[in-house]
């Protein structure tokens, strides 16, 4: 197959003209009682989209579809092709007949059964009890068959036991479950923060001992090395074999000596076992004789996937196993105890006995103002007070008694009020009045108090059954907290108050709103101005009801478990939420609750005044007799019987149009009549007898009624609001039609009454009418084509609330009617319709309902005539040929589910006895071919489907299959479903074409090829990772291993699905988009993280045998290397390496070894770079380095396609959960996220989210995953074990082939990198032991390669060695101190070539460099390197006690080489302390280099620090000049070599050797250079080493003196010192020349061109500013070694002096801590205060004498290699600076020389002399005017000339507004009153002079004359020829005898024009 991009067109498949409205797409939330009003019509579709073309002519089965509206179009198809019969051969043609392999002698014999048994009861049919809340709650008047939805519904409500088909062994050898598993035995054993050399967990610096013990922070550390070292004393190591646990396979000896190795206490302990022990003695002569430890023995392993975050490289991660939906459980939010402890007013403490109170309380939602619950119904009243009620009060049930009550709130928000309503009985008068008494609280006389309660008690005997409201108030239910979060205002004693008195006039809302809105109100405590106040208290405690409560009785009283039916009840009061909650009906519920809301009797007329106007609310049976009882069935409110006849709502005082507030909650009955009616009776109550001798009248006058039928036309249930009229009187049978024209209405029969009504019911969908109309209809389990397709319209105009509701009550009928029909019509059709069913139930995030279903309630229909898995399969592929069936693919997982879970209860021996399934053991024949063809030909169309669909289906599709074929794993023949499996992985390859699919690439699908791929690599890794018995189903690899190619050939034998996926992930993994290599290699990592991780196999003969199947793999990353390894997706590499170092880890040791031998060198080569790569990449990082890391991987998936992955992946799939939520409600968050944070609409960006990318078209992979610091680091661990191990076993494989090729040896390079990079990289202090003992090995066994040949092992070991040396880890010290020891023995021994003294050169000089490179990137203390050092020196007295004298050489120079390093570190620290003062640490690193002027290498070493500070710094110049010293140093010694080795020692011979190779003879050569170089020829020489000798010929040789040459032009190249590199490759050509190398040449000369061209433009242009000088001076005790000293500092080219000083400043401690001078004369220490300190900054001028001048002929030649500088002072004779007049202008002129010439090798050089010169005032003017002539002249002479500069210069001179300084020098000192106090040589000077300078003048202005532009320039022009010729004439008369030299005319004679200074 080929893994290439095949280019194909796009198909775009368009809707048939008849769907203009898919079921997906309706709004639950529209009312939709009326739309099959509009269904009806033949041409409309509005509630259905598919269900009406099933039921269309049966010739839309038996033709083509046609073009007509009724059918799907042409394009949209499955190919005929698809649904061919398929002959009995191809079926039985299988890829590999795994039952007839299984059943072989090989399988049987296998030793390790764990490898191929498969058990024979892998599934199982569970029952699943349920756990009922409540006791049976069918109603005691149901019949059965009365109805058969009814029964339906009892029969789902009343079902205690499920059949659940489950892999029995899945839940335990899921992938999900082994990756808990693994990841809880990792917490269980404490998996440990690793210590590792840079730990990010913050620790002491300082403190080893703090490192050496577990920190407190760090959960199960692991201890320390010394720890683990004491408490194994048991270990044996005298013996020099130990077996290795891990592997037979041979290793390097671990010279780990818990017993020899030394802990001193405070100090480092020393390993003295690996300086005395000759490691030489103990390896094996041959691998096969090894059976040595590895040196990770000792180190605890641990499986490779364990450490490695979950899978989420996919929004349908493969690895996750499908958690099944759980049993059906209450979903109930916020619950809340209510309990009700107190009520009692100011005025009943004054009296005797309190009148009846009645209270109500429920959740009232301001915002939406109205309430959200039912009502609790409770009162405070004792048996005495009920007494007053006489008659009034009748029975009592514990159910209405309670005052405990449970409310619900699903959205808990701070809206919501508990609000709470008083009522009293009725009592005559204004309510004002009646409360007055309670308000003034307080009664004066013993008679008012009897008065009051006779009074009482005379109200409370007539009108005891009428109340009114009294007062009422609220508090509210929720507070937010700090976090935004809302919290429960719970708690003991919480009062309400105030409690307000009751407003007739007023409704509910507005008595919230008032006080809410009045700032004395409920919310602060305070009290209203409109609202009065009546002093009492109602105190209630309040707290979270989620426990377990005894008692609990439901809202229709049931009673819930655990009940003991004695105690007093706890009310669960019924939530209204603010939609229909989602959620299926689990219980039988059939609640009415009635809400009268106004009366108006206004203009009613009669005898009867209507106004205490009160309503009797009854359930009517039929219409007798108006005066009948009602139903028993309304519930009673508080201290009465649990159900009464009747009702009476609250009565308002003298008001004929009042606001009632009452709620009447009715039980329904379970069958509702046509004749089943409330009666509303309305009554005016008589608060006094109208005789008052009458004592028993009735207070009650009948005013009217008014009647509302449960059912009303077309049995539509009543609906929400309600407007009747009321009729005078009922006469019986009212309801019938032909007592209409009899009854009288009040008011002409206008409609004056208004209710409201809410049904809650699990029978009745009584707000769906289309909902209804189905339920009530489906009456027959047969039904005709025409009965179905008005149903199925009912069904698809439905509401989703109800679908959802009723869903498992509807899918069962929906099963039945499918499976029992005999017309293939109503079979399409019900199918179809199921599937737009479940897709809209899904579209709002239920999908665990219809798991619910399937898994629980879902049941093979024992009166079906075919099974219902045929019926699916059958009706699908049906659908599929002839209709449009996406609707079913959105919920493909359904039908699939279903047919397994029918298979596999038809395959019970006995349904009535669940349990395992034993069936025919044969499975080729469980099922018939023809299933087994229908099947295969529905998997094909399933394919071809998902290539024509679009991404997320496509990708939900191809996931859903492979969980099928999973699923049928246990249960079919698996050669057959291999060769489905091979089947579907053809169909999904890009090259092939798909019929009926246009184009001829990629199958012509709707996808590219690279999504096709990604679907094969979705759908192989389903496969391989979700079946739990992989391993036997792949059958292990043979034991016995032979050869690679022998071992590969037997995969396609036996090895089916390991082949299959290696083979399609090696065509793959060279793609080209990284989406699809990820692809691949996220199946190949889930794949090896099952088997890693799984406990069956965790031993290594197992795990041998298993891993080895995917060698393959390893063969692929080595040949593909060089393409794999310039991937820039750090995530790619990260899984690809991860998975390598998996397979090399566990396969076989043989197979490994066989792998190397027949590897080509090449492959060998690449294999090595591979695992110096997994160093790299699986260094310990923390997790912003790794989310900066992962943030190159990018995936190509659009935003919007992401989010509907996520949301079809994660609502459609199995462990989609409860929080699933709708796309509807997904696309509304993340909009509205997407304008919180300022964005368009649209699909933008989730808030807090990463996951998607502001790019259309890309997404990253999302850096938030699962992070862990110890899961890192642990990771980190294994993989340097392994990788550790992989080397050790090659080395000791291979060491004869390793040591005989001599350097350059590839193979060895590469060894030595892997182990390198260990060093470098961020290692685990627990692997640094073995991984030094390696090193030591390395070193012992290819010594020659480290010490004698040019290789760079040596130096880069010393660096990285020596860093470790410096490490705060006292282990990671002690290791590094013994290894650099033992380097600098092995160097020793193995001495220079040829016989001559041994030493150490080379170890000496990189040790030295390394140490250098540690200092130069900045060392606080050097705490830690001196504790290494001392332990170096206890080493080396080790060994001078040992050996005596003939260690006393050795020991001396490394005596000597840890002075030199001691010295380096005193310094390094000295560097630390000023490392922010630049010039303070290359002075520092000057003087270290100096001091190693006896040994050149240390030199070198230091220079070369030096010039990386600078480089460090882009001090370019000065590191040129580093790389300068360093060549003429190179050079002198080769001189210096050369010279000894000639005959005789005659430098003669030496010179003429040099000549011949162009070879620069010594420093001298450089001195044109600069004259600095000339230090590096006073060479000193060691003791012993006269002949310059001791010196490692690696760094002194040729290659290294062109290489610093080079690097000299290329830094001086870049500061545009192009002069000074003409004169390098001066020197550098003759050596190309004398080896005639042309390319080299070529090179060089056009780089001179380039040079020569720089130089020409830069002195045209005048650009180059090379640096400005100034002069610096110390003085205070802060500056140490400064004070008093003076230094010339270079800057970087124009650089002002408020600049330095501003640095300077900064540098020394601010304006505070540091003063500058104001002037540069001399300072005067004795005036200074000794306590301040000062700087003193002076600009500087270099300064040349003037024949030196004419040597420097350009600007560079006077910048360059200057060491004087100038500047001036100006003062007075009285003392001030400056003077008012040039005649009084004095000026001290200083001169000073500094010890070097800039450039230097330093930025700031001491200043080693001074001259100063005090000029008189003529003297002063004088050179004033030569300086400024000398510019002119400058100008003048420029080629070409500047015009900018010199009008700048010009302007400066002559113009009018500037002269007047040459006329006041001519004034001051050439006038005739002024002109005799000064000498005649001074006046004839100044003449002189100022006659140059008015020549230089006239020349200069000649000259621009001649470069004028433009008219501006000319009128400029103009004017500095009139301000020269002022300027000339007023001059000349004061110039005497020098008049003919001011005129460009003169003949110069001995009188020259001078030039600049």
């Amino acid at each position: 197959m080929s893994g290439g991009k095949v280019m194909f067109p796009s198909l775009k498949r368009e809707k048939s003209p008849s769907l203009p409205a898919v079921t997906l797409s309706v709004d639950s939330s529209t009312n939709n009682d009326n739309a099959l009003a509009d269904a009806t019509s033949p041409t409309s579709s509005k509630r259905f989209s598919l269900t009406h073309l099933a039921l269309a002519s049966s010739s839309a089965v038996t033709s083509p579809p046609s073009s007509s509206p009724s059918s799907p179009q042409q394009g949209k198809r499955v190919p005929d092709s698809y649904f061919r019969e398929t002959p009995e051969d191809e079926l039985a043609q299988y890829p590999m007949d795994f039952e007839k392999y299984y059943e072989s002698k090989e399988v049987s014999r296998e030793p390790l059964k764990d490898l191929v048994i498969i058990p024979t009861d892998e599934l199982e049919v569970v029952p699943v009890r349920r756990e009922f809340r409540h006791a049976d709650s069918t109603p005691k008047n149901y019949t059965r068959g009365t109805s058969l939805f009814l029964d339906d519904c009892m029969d789902t409500y009343r079902k205690d036991v499920y059949k659940v088909v489950r892999r029995k062994y899945h839940a335990k050898f899921s992938a999900a479950t082994i990756r808990r598993q693994s990841n809880s035995n990792a917490s269980t054993n404490s998996m440990p923060f690793e210590l590792y050399q840079i730990d990010p967990l913050a620790r002491s610096e300082s403190v080893d001992e703090e490192l050496a013990q577990p920190s407190p922070t760090m959960r199960g550390a692991r201890p320390s090395i010394s720890a683990e070292r004491k408490d194994s004393a048991s270990m044996e190591r005298r013996e020099s074999t130990v077996t290795d646990k891990r592997s037979s396979r041979p290793t390097l000896p671990m010279d780990i000596s818990p017993q020899s190795s030394v802990d001193l206490e405070g100090e480092d302990e020393l390993h003295l076992d690996y300086v005395d022990k000759k490691v030489a003695s103990i390896i094996p002569s041959s691998p096969a004789s090894c059976t040595l430890a590895s040196p990770t023995s000792i180190v605890p392993r641990t499986t490779l996937f364990s450490l490695t975050p979950n899978s989420d490289s996919d929004p349908s991660p493969s690895s996750s196993s499908r958690d099944y939906p759980l049993p059906y459980s209450r979903k109930t939010g916020v619950q809340i105890l209510v309990e009700v402890t107190k009520l009692e007013f100011r005025l009943s403490n004054q009296l005797d006995e309190a009148e009846p109170f009645y209270c109500s309380m429920f959740v009232y939602d301001q915002a939406r103002r109205m309430r959200v619950s039912e009502t609790f119904y409770f009162d405070f009243n004792s048996d005495k007070t009920e007494k007053m009620l006489g008659i009034h009060q009748g029975p009592k049930e514990r159910e209405t008694c309670s005052k405990r009550a449970i409310f619900q709130v699903t959205h808990p928000n701070q809206d919501l009020f508990l609000f709470l309503r008083v009522e009293k009985v009725l009592q005559g008068g204004d309510l004002e009045d009646v409360c007055e008494p309670y308000i003034r609280a307080t009664l004066k006389t013993d008679k008012d108090k009897e008065k009051f309660m006779t009074q009482a008690r005379q109200f409370c005997g007539r009108l005891g059954t009428f109340r009114q409201g009294f007062c009422w108030s609220m508090i509210p239910l929720f507070m937010e907290d700090k976090a935004g979060m809302q919290e429960l205002s719970q708690g003991d004693g919480i009062t309400f108050a105030p409690l307000y008195r009751h407003k007739t006039d007023m409704a509910d809302a507005v008595m919230v709103d008032t006080a809410l809105g009045d700032p004395g109100s409920v919310k602060t405590g305070g009290s209203s101005k409109k609202l009065k106040n009546i002093p009492g208290v109602c105190m209630v405690n309040i707290k979270d009801a989620s426990g377990t409560l005894a008692n609990r009785i439901t809202p229709s009283y049931a009673a819930v478990a655990p009940s003991d039916g004695k105690g007093e009840v706890v009310r669960e009061v019924e939530e209204f939420p603010r939609v229909a909650r989602l959620v299926p009906h689990l219980d039988y519920v059939h609640l009415l609750y009635v809400y009268p809301e106004t009366i108006n009797f206004s203009n009613r007329s009669g005898s009867v005044n209507a106004r205490n106007i009160c309503i009797k609310v009854s359930l009517m049976a039929n219409d007798d007799n108006v005066n009948q009882e009602g139903i028993k069935a309304i519930f009673g409110r508080s201290s009465c019987e649990a159900l009464v006849t009747k009702a009476y709502t609250g009565v308002t005082y003298h008001s004929k149009t009042p606001n009632f507030y009452d709620e009447i909650k009715i039980a329904l009955p379970v069958h509702i009549l046509p004749s089943h009616h409330l009666l509303f009776t309305f009554y005016h109550i008589a608060c006094q007898r109208a005789d008052k001798d009458q004592i028993h009248d009735s207070p009650a006058v009948p005013l009217g009624y008014a009647v509302l039928p449960l059912l009303g036309p077309g049995g539509k249930f009543i609906s929400e609001e309600e407007n009747l009229p009321v009729a005078m009187e009922c006469p019986p049978k009212y309801l019938s039609p032909q007592m209409e024209n009899i009854m009288r209405y009040v008011e002409n029969k206008k409609q004056l009454f208004q209710v409201r009504t809410r049904v809650v019911s699990s029978v009745y969908a009584s707000s769906d009418r289309n909902m209804s109309r189905f339920l009530g209809s489906l009456e027959d389990e047969v039904v005709n084509p025409e009965e179905a397709q008005e149903l199925l319209r009912y069904l698809s105009a439905s509401k989703v609330e109800s679908l959802v509701q009723f869903f498992h009550v509807l899918m069962g009928q929906l099963v039945r009617l499918m499976c029992m029909s005999e017309s293939i019509e109503v079979t399409a059709a019900t199918f179809i319709a199921m599937a737009e069913t479940i897709g809209r139930v899904a579209e709002e995030g239920c999908m665990d309902v219809v798991g619910q279903y399937v898994q629980y309630m879902f049941d093979n229909l024992p009166t079906s005539p075919r099974p219902v898995y045929e019926v699916i399969v059958s009706t699908w592929l049906h659908v599929m040929r002839h209709f449009d069936s996406d609707a079913v693919l959105k919920i493909v997982r359904v039908p699939l589910w279903m047919i397994f879970k029918s298979m596999c209860l038809h395959l019970l021996t006995t349904e009535a006895k669940p349990g395992p399934i034993v069936a025919n053991p044969n499975r080729k024949g469980r099922f018939s071919l023809w299933f087994h063809a229908e099947l295969q030909r529905l998997v094909s169309v399933l394919v071809w489907e998902a290539k024509r669909t679009s991404g997320p289906f496509a990708r939900e599709l191809i996931r859903q299959l492979a969980l099928f074929i999973v699923d049928l794993l246990p249960v079919m023949d698996r050669g057959y479903l291999f060769k489905l499996i091979e089947r579907i992985v053809k169909d999904l390859d890009p090259a092939i074409t798909s019929p009926g699919l246009n184009g001829s690439a990629g199958g012509g699908s709707n996808e590219g090829p690279d999504v096709l791929i990604e679907l094969k690599f979705v759908f192989l890794k389903i496969i391989m990772v979700e079946y739990e018995f992989l391993v036997p189903l792949n059958l292990p690899l043979p034991d016995k291993i032979e050869t690679i190619a022998k071992t590969f050939n037997s995969f396609s034998q036996h090895h089916f699905l390991s082949e299959l996926l290696l083979g399609q992930a090696h065509d793959f993994l060279g793609h080209k988009e990284e989406g699809v290599r990820i692809e691949a290699l996220t199946a190949l990592r889930d794949v090896f993280s099952r088997v890693d991780q799984d406990p069956r196999y965790q031993d290594p003969r197992a795990k041998w045998r298993v891993t080895g199947l995917y060698l393959p793999l390893v063969s692929v990353a080595v040949q593909k290397w060089d393409v794999l390894s310039s991937r820039e997706s750090f995530f790619e590499r990260h899984l690809m390496l991860l998975e390598v170092l998996f397979v090399l880890k566990n396969m076989h040791p043989q197979l490994l070894r066989v792998f190397w031998r027949e590897e080509p060198r090449n492959r060998l080569v690449a294999f090595f770079d591979l695992l110096a790569t997994c160093v790299g990449v699986f260094e310990y990082s923390t997790v912003e380095t790794l989310a900066e890391r992962l943030s190159s991987a990018v995936v190509k998936r659009s935003t919007t396609k992401s989010v509907l992955e996520s949301y079809y992946i994660g609502s459609l799939g199995r462990s989609s959960g409860k929080g699933a939520k709708s796309l509807r409600t997904q696309r509304a968050e993340m909009l509205a996220a997407n304008a919180a944070a300022g964005g368009s609409g649209g699909f933008g960006r989730k808030a807090g989210s990463k996951r998607y990318n502001q790019s259309p078209m890309q997404v990253k992979v999302d850096p938030q995953f699962d992070y862990s610091d110890s899961m890192e680091m642990n990771l980190a661990l294994e993989a340097g074990m392994i990788i550790l191990d992989l080397v050790v076993d090659y080395i000791a494989e291979f060491e004869h082939q390793l040591r005989s090729t001599k350097p350059p040896n590839a193979l060895l390079d590469k060894v030595f990198n892997v182990l390198c990079g260990m060093l470098r990289s961020n290692q685990p202090v627990v692997l640094l032991p073995p991984l030094y003992a390696t090193l030591r090995a390395f070193v012992e066994k290819f010594g020659a390669a480290m010490f004698e040949y040019d290789t760079p092992y040596c130096a880069e070991l010393c660096e990285e060695v020596l860093k470790h040396c410096n490490s705060p880890n006292r282990v990671t010290r002690s290791e590094a101190a013994a290894f650099v020891y033992v380097l600098m023995k092995r160097n020793y021994d193995h001495g220079r070539a040829g016989g001559s003294p041994r030493n150490f050169a080379r170890v000496k000089v990189q040790a030295t460099i390394g140490l250098s490179k540690i200092v130069a990137r900045g060392i606080k203390d050097g705490v830690y390197l001196m504790r290494s050092l001392g332990s170096m020196r206890k080493y080396v007295a080790h060994d001078l006690k040992k050996a005596g004298k003939s260690s006393s050489t050795f020991s001396k120079e490394a005596t000597d080489l840890l002075d030199r390093l001691q010295t380096v570190l005193d310094l390094g620290v000295r560097i630390n302390k000023h490392k922010n003062d630049p010039e303070m640490v290359g002075d520092l690193y000057h003087q270290i280099a100096a001091r190693h002027k006896a040994t050149p290498d240390m030199r070198v070493a230091w220079l070369q620090g030096l010039q990386d500070f600078h480089l460090k710094n882009n001090a370019h110049p000065e590191a040129a000049q580093c790389s300068l010293h360093i060549a003429a140093l190179i050079a002198e010694q080769l001189l210096l070599t050369q010279r000894a080795s000639s005959s005789g020692g005659g430098g003669a011979s030496a010179v003429a050797v040099f000549a011949q190779q162009g070879i620069p003879q010594g420093c001298m050569a450089f001195q044109d250079i600069s004259p600095n170089i000339v230090e590096e020829g006073q060479l000193e020489t060691e003791p012993g080493d006269a002949n310059g000798k001791n010196v490692d010929t690696q760094l002194f040789s040729v290659s290294s003196l062109l290489r610093e040459m080079l690097q000299a032009v290329n830094l001086l190249t870049a500061c545009e010192l192009y002069e000074t590199s003409h004169l390098v490759y001066k020197l550098v050509l003759p050596i190309y020349e004398k080896r005639c190398d042309y390319a080299k040449l070529a090179e060089i000369h056009g780089d001179l061109r380039a040079v020569f061209t720089n130089i020409i433009q830069s002195t045209k242009s005048q650009s180059r500013m090379l640096g400005s000088y100034y002069r610096v001076g110390f003085y205070g005790r802060k500056f140490e070694e400064l004070d008093g000293k003076e230094y010339v500092y270079k800057e970087p080219k124009i650089t002002r002096l408020v600049e330095i000083k501003d640095r300077l400043i900064d540098l020394y401690g601010g304006e505070g801590a540091v003063t500058v001078l104001p002037d540069s004369g001399t300072v005067d220490r004795a005036k200074l205060d000794p306590a301040l300190n000062f700087l003193q900054i002076t600009s500087l001028t270099p300064y040349f004498e003037p024949d030196e001048l004419a040597l420097r002929p350009t600007e560079f030649h006077r910048k360059n290699n200057i060491a004087r500088f100038v500047f001036y002072t100006p003062f007075t004779l009285h003392g001030d600076a400056q003077s008012a007049s040039v005649g009084e202008q004095y000026k001290r002129k200083t001169v000073i020389t500094t010890e070097k010439s800039f450039p230097y090798m330093r930025k700031r050089l001491f200043v080693s002399s001074r001259v100063e010169t005090t000029l008189s005032p003529i003297e002063n003017s004088i050179e004033g005017v030569e300086d400024r002539t000398a510019v002119l002249v400058q100008e003048v002479r420029a080629d070409p000339p500047n015009p900018k500069t010199l009008q700048q210069v010009l302007q400066g001179s002559v113009r009018l507004q500037v002269n007047s300084g040459s006329q006041e020098i001519c004034r001051a000192f050439l006038a005739p009153d002024w002109i005799g106090l000064n000498t005649p040589d001074h006046v004839a000077r100044l003449r002189k002079a100022l006659a140059l300078f008015l020549r230089a003048c006239e020349e200069a202005i000649s000259l621009n004359k001649t470069l004028l532009e433009s008219g501006a320039n000319q009128a400029f022009h103009a004017e500095l020829e009139a301000g020269y010729a002022q300027l000339r004439d007023y001059t000349l008369e004061f110039l005497g005898p020098f008049k003919p030299l001011a005129s460009a005319q003169y003949e110069q004679g001995t009188d020259t024009i001078p030039t600049a200074s």
